[in-house]
C-alpha cells in the first residue's frame, strides 16, 4: 500500500484475501475492509463507435478500450506500446496512432486495434467517408483591365459543405466566353493577347462540377513596360560635336519600336537635343556632366551623362577602312570617327564626304555611298580640316538581289501555263530571266504539276504543288492549285453541209477538256442555241443527242452552240444551207415485226420521205400516223414515233383483229401540200393455249410463259380462261381481265401450270444467258414473246423491307420492289 499524496492505492502482489483498516498517529479505524485479490486478465478489445461518417479531408477520432475479466475497462486509444490502429483501406482512410482518422476519399474503410502481444483484435469500426461537396466557387482578379502581354493572376476559393474555404486556383478549369482577346492557362493566369476595344470578356472558374461568379476582363493596347537610351554611361563630347542618341521603347507584349521621347536634360544650355534625337554639344560643361533621360508612355528611360570638352580633332578615320567591292546599283554606309587631342574617340556627324571618281560611285553627306557604274574611286572624310585616309571602292556589274515568279495561281488539269521568274537587279533594273540557263526549276509533287527548265507549268492532277525557281543561290516559289478539267473549245458534229427540209437530224456538241479528252455537252443546262434566221431551223432534244429540224427551205442558216455566258462563254458555229427538195412519196413499213401482231405489246412503224433531190430520209417523227385499229404514235421509252400499242384493244390470244397503218406530211417546200403514204396492214394472232411461242431454257432452267398468255375465245366471258389444265379460278382488276397478278394470285397461277415463282438470281441468269444487254429489240421479247418494260414477280423478299417482292423489269434485267398487294406478271420456273 502506498500513498501517493491526491490518494492511497492498494497493490496485489499474490492471490487470496486480505482485510484492511487505516490508522494516524495513534488513532486507528474502527472498522476494516476485506479485499479478495485475483489473477487479471485481458478479455477484448473495444473500438467505439461501431460505425461513424466523415467527410473528405476531415478527421474523427475513435476510442479504443481494453476489458478485463474482473469488468476494468481501460482507455488505450493511445497506448502505442499495448496496440496498433489499422485501417482496412488506407486510399479511403487513415488513422494515427492515436486512433485519429483522416477521411482521404469517398468509400468505406473498417478501422480496428490489434494486441501487439498477441493475435487478439477488436470489433471494427466502418468509416463511410462521404464526399466533402462543393457548395460555391468564388472567383475574383489582380486586375480586369490588362494591356496586351501582360498577365493577371486568378483566385478561386472553394466553399466546401463543411464550411472549409480552399484556394483551388491550381485545381480548377477556366472558359471564357470570348478566345479572341486573352488566354487563360492552369493554374490561373490571365494573358492579353490582343487588344478588345473596350469589350469585356467573361472568365469563369469549375471545379467538381460547380461554376463560380463571371469576372470580366478588359484588354487593351500594348503599353511600354522599359525604354532603353543609347549609347549608354558617360562619355565626352568636344564642342561642335553631335551624338546620334537612340531611343527603343519594349511593349508588354514583347514587340520593340524605336520612338521620339520626350528629353529631360539638366543643363539645356551646353546641350541641345533636335527632333531627330540629334544631340550637340554647345558649350563647354568644365567637368561637371549634363544629364540626360528620355520619357516615352509614362515610362523612364536610363540616364546617360554628357561632358562637353574643347579637345581639338587630330585625325579622321573611316570605316570600312579597307577596299570595298560593290555591285552596280547597291549602296554602303561610311562612317567617320574623330580622334582628339584628349585622347577621346567619337563618331563624326559634321563631315563632308568626297567621291574622286562619282560617275562610278556617289557619296551624300551622311555617308551613304552609291554604285553608279563600273569602275573605280576613292572615298576621303573631312572634318574641321582634318582628311581621312582614302577608301579604295570598286564597282561591279549589277547582281540579282531578288527573284519574283508571282503569286499563287490556279490551273485547270491539263492547261500547261508559262511561268516567268522576274529578277530584280541591284541597280533596280528588273529582267525575266525564267529560260536563263542557270535556272533552276523544281516542282514539290510531280505527280500533281511538273515543271519544264524553261519554267513551263503542266498540271497533271487536282491538288497543289509548289514550283520554286533557284538562279545565283536565290529563290522564289508559287503554288500552283491544280483542278478539275474545264473546257477549252466546243464544236458542232454530226451535221451535214445541207439538211433537207422538213426532215430531222441527230447532232451534238462536243467538248475539249483542258486535258485533251473529249465529250458530249448534251444535257448540259450551260449550253444553249441561236440561229442567225430564227424560223428556218430549230433545236429539240432526245434521248442521247440534239435534233436539227428544218422548217423553211431555201437559206442559208448559221447554228450556233454557247457554252457558259459573259467573258467565260465559249462558242462553236456551223454553217448549214437548207435546200429546197420537195416531197415525192412517203413510204410506211414495218420495223423488224412480224406479219402477225401478239396482243397485249407495242410494234414499231416507220416512215420514209423520198425527196426531189433523190434523198430518202426518216421522217418517222415528223409525220401523222393513223392506225383503223389500236393507238399508234404515243411515246416510247426510246423517244420515238410510230408505235403501234395493242394493249388497249385485243385480249391475250384473241383472234381476227387487224389493223390498218398509214402516215401524212406536209410539204412545206410544195405550198403545203399533203403527201399520204401507202397503207401497211397487220393481224393478231390466232388463239393459243398457254405456252407461248416457246419456252425460254437457259442456265439450267426452263421458264414458262408469262401469265399473259391465257387464252380466250370470244365466245368465252371475260371471267373464263382456259389453261391446259383444270382452272384454278378467276383473275381480274377493276372488273378487267388483266394479265397482271397479286404476288398470291401469282402463286396461284405459277401452281396451276405445275412450277413456281422463280428467285430474283434465277431471272437474272434466264436473262442475261439469253439477251446479252446488246440487242436493243429484247429477245425476250421477239423471240419468246415475253412482254417488255413489265415487272415480273420473283419469290425473293426486299432485305430492306420483308413485306415487299423483289420484281424485275425483263426489258432491261432492272430490279425494283413492290408490296404482295401490286401487280405484276408470272412466269413459272418449271
Amino acid at each position: 500500500m502506498t500513498n501517493q499524496g491526491n490518494g492511497t492505492f492498494l497493490t496485489g502482489k499474490n492471490t487470496g484475501k486480505v482485510k484492511v483498516s487505516a490508522s494516524l498517529g495513534s488513532v486507528k479505524s474502527t472498522n476494516n475492509t476485506s479485499v479478495n485479490i485475483v489473477d487479471v486478465a485481458l478479455v477484448s478489445l473495444q473500438v467505439t463507435p461501431p460505425s461513424f461518417d466523415v467527410i473528405e479531408g476531415a478527421t474523427y477520432q475513435l476510442r479504443a478500450d481494453a476489458n478485463y475479466n474482473n469488468g476494468l475497462s481501460v482507455n488505450v486509444s493511445s497506448n502505442t506500446a499495448m496496440i496498433d490502429w489499422v485501417s482496412s483501406d488506407t486510399s479511403v482512410a487513415t488513422v494515427n496512432d492515436s486512433g485519429l482518422v483522416t477521411a482521404v476519399k469517398k468509400g468505406k474503410a473498417q478501422i480496428s486495434v490489434l494486441l501487439k502481444s498477441s493475435p487478439l483484435e477488436s470489433n471494427k469500426s466502418v468509416a463511410n467517408v462521404v464526399e466533402n461537396r462543393v457548395d460555391s466557387i468564388q472567383l475574383t482578379t489582380t486586375a480586369n483591365t490588362i494591356a496586351k502581354g501582360e498577365s493577371a493572376r486568378l483566385t478561386a476559393q472553394a466553399t466546401f459543405q463543411d464550411g472549409n474555404v480552399l484556394d483551388v486556383t491550381s485545381l480548377a478549369s477556366y472558359a471564357r466566353d470570348n478566345d479572341s482577346f486573352l488566354n487563360v492557362v492552369t493554374g490561373g493566369v490571365v494573358t492579353a493577347i490582343a487588344d478588345s476595344s473596350g469589350t469585356a470578356t467573361g472568365i469563369k472558374a469549375s471545379y467538381k462540377g460547380v461554376e463560380s461568379n463571371k469576372v470580366d476582363v478588359v484588354t487593351t493596347a500594348a503599353v511600354v513596360s522599359s525604354l532603353a537610351l543609347t549609347p549608354e554611361g558617360a562619355r565626352s563630347l568636344p564642342r561642335g560635336n553631335a551624338l546620334n542618341l537612340f531611343v527603343k521603347a519594349t511593349y508588354s507584349d514583347g514587340t520593340t519600336n524605336s520612338v521620339t521621347p520626350a528629353w529631360r536634360i539638366s543643363d539645356s544650355t551646353k546641350v541641345t537635343i533636335s527632333a531627330s534625337n540629334l544631340l550637340t554639344a554647345i558649350s563647354s560643361t568644365i567637368g561637371t556632366p549634363v544629364t540626360i533621360k528620355a520619357s516615352f508612355g509614362g515610362v523612364d528611360s536610363n540616364e546617360i551623362a554628357i561632358t562637353v570638352i574643347d579637345a581639338a580633332l587630330m585625325s579622321v578615320a573611316v570605316t570600312p577602312n579597307t577596299a570595298v567591292s560593290m555591285a552596280k546599283g547597291l549602296t554602303k554606309q561610311f562612317r567617320a570617327t574623330g580622334r582628339y587631342s584628349d585622347g577621346t574617340e567619337l563618331v563624326l556627324n559634321n563631315v563632308t564626304w568626297q567621291s574622286n571618281e562619282t560617275n562610278a560611285v556617289t557619296i551624300n553627306d551622311s555617308g551613304l555611298a552609291t554604285a553608279v557604274s563600273p569602275g573605280n574611286t576613292t572615298i576621303v572624310a573631312t572634318a574641321l580640316g582634318v582628311n581621312s585616309t582614302p577608301v579604295n571602292v570598286t564597282v561591279t556589274e549589277a547582281e540579282i538581289a531578288s527573284l519574283s515568279v508571282g503569286s499563287d495561281v490556279t490551273l485547270p488539269k491539263g492547261r500547261a501555263t508559262q511561268v516567268s521568274a522576274l529578277a530584280t537587279y541591284t541597280d533596280g533594273t528588273v529582267s525575266n530571266v525564267g529560260t536563263n540557263s542557270g535556272i533552276n526549276w523544281r516542282s514539290s509533287d510531280t505527280s500533281i504539276a511538273t515543271v519544264s527548265n524553261v519554267g513551263l507549268v503542266n498540271p497533271k492532277a487536282v491538288g497543289d504543288a509548289t514550283i520554286t525557281a533557284t538562279i545565283n543561290g536565290i529563290s522564289d516559289s508559287r503554288v500552283v492549285h491544280v483542278t478539275d478539267p474545264v473546257v477549252d473549245s466546243i464544236a458542232i458534229s454530226g451535221l451535214p453541209e445541207t439538211v433537207t427540209v422538213g426532215t430531222s437530224q441527230s447532232f451534238d456538241v462536243i467538248a475539249t477538256y483542258s486535258n485533251g479528252t473529249k465529250g458530249s455537252l448534251f444535257g448540259d443546262s450551260n449550253l444553249r442555241f441561236s440561229y442567225s434566221i430564227g424560223s428556218v431551223i430549230s433545236v429539240s432534244s432526245s434521248v442521247a443527242s440534239y435534233s436539227l429540224s428544218s422548217l423553211v427551205g431555201g437559206n442559208t442558216v448559221t447554228l450556233t452552240a454557247t457554252l457558259g455566258t459573259g467573258v467565260n462563254a465559249i462558242t462553236a458555229e456551223r454553217i448549214l444551207i437548207v435546200d429546197e427538195a420537195t416531197i415525192v412519196s412517203l413510204a410506211v413499213k414495218k420495223s423488224n415485226v412480224a406479219s402477225a401482231l401478239n396482243a397485249k405489246s407495242r410494234f414499231q412503224f416507220i416512215a420514209e420521205a423520198t425527196y426531189s433531190n433523190g434523198q430518202k430520209k426518216d421522217v418517222t417523227n415528223n409525220v401523222s400516223w393513223s392506225s383503223t385499229e389500236f393507238v399508234i404514235g404515243s411515246k416510247t421509252d426510246n423517244g420515238t414515233d410510230g408505235v403501234l400499242d395493242t394493249n388497249a384493244g385485243v385480249d391475250a390470244g384473241m383472234a381476227g383483229v387487224s389493223a390498218d397503218v398509214s402516215a401524212s406530211i406536209v410539204d412545206v417546200n410544195n405550198k403545203g401540200a399533203t403527201v399520204r403514204s401507202n397503207v401497211e396492214s397487220i393481224s393478231t394472232v390466232t388463239p393459243r393455249n398457254v405456252s407461248c411461242y416457246s419456252q425460254i431454257t437457259a442456265g439450267g432452267l426452263t421458264l414458262s410463259c408469262p401469265s399473259n398468255n391465257f387464252t380466250r375465245p370470244k365466245s368465252l366471258t371475260k371471267r373464263d380462261f382456259v389453261y391446259s389444265g383444270a382452272s384454278v379460278g378467276v383473275y381480274e382488276i377493276n372488273e378487267q381481265v388483266t394479265d397482271k397478278l397479286r404476288y398470291n394470285e401469282a402463286v396461284a397461277y405459277c401452281t396451276a401450270v405445275g412450277g413456281r415463282l422463280p428467285t430474283r438470281a434465277e431471272l437474272g441468269t434466264i436473262f442475261l444467258e439469253v439477251d446479252k444487254i446488246v440487242d436493243s429489240n429484247f429477245k425476250v421479247y421477239t423471240n419468246y414473246g415475253f412482254p417488255t418494260y413489265i415487272k415480273y414477280w420473283t419469290s425473293s423478299i426486299d432485305p430492306d423491307n420483308s413485306a415487299n417482292r423483289i420484281v424485275v423489269n425483263m426489258s432491261r434485267n432492272i430490279p425494283a420492289t413492290m408490296v404482295e398487294t401490286g401487280y405484276g406478271y408470272a412466269a413459272c420456273i418449271l
